[in-house]
């Protein structure tokens, strides 16, 4: 599940919403498992297969924080504002896909600190900027 988490937040960061009238779906040529689709001036994000045996999809609504929430967005839609600015890690692996990113210094907290190696993020760490 955090997996799922992480995954929504790097997308966040890599996907600004757009101001689409009509849902428009974004074609991925070599991600799975998930979809984007602009609606309504946001990004609707479906995750699905998030793990192993599942057959659960999450959906996320990538709203600007500016902007009052479109209709249509679906119930179980979870609403995250945008731009994303900064980030808890649960897992330090994820540390690399946010350095690609030049997303480091949204790093606010990690939940497994002492297992970090990347030395900026140490450096953060040790300055008690990354609880």
């Amino acid at each position: 599940m955090h997996s799922v988490f992480n995954l929504v937040i790097c997308l966040c960061f890599m996907f600004s919403p757009a101001h689409a009238k009509e849902p428009a779906i974004r074609k991925l040529d070599y991600a799975q498992n998930f979809s984007i689709a602009e609606h309504q001036g946001c990004t609707l994000l479906t995750v699905r297969n998030a793990y192993r045996n599942s057959s659960r999809h999450f959906q996320y609504a990538l709203v600007p924080k500016e902007a009052d929430i479109p209709e249509g967005i679906p119930d179980s839609a979870k609403v995250l504002r945008t731009p994303i600015k900064n980030v808890v890690l649960m897992e330090t692996v994820y540390i690399g896909y946010l350095d690609a990113i030049d997303q480091l210094g949204s790093i606010r907290g990690a939940a497994t600190a002492n297992y970090i190696s990347h030395p900026n993020v140490v450096a953060r760490v040790e300055s008690g900027a990354i609880q």
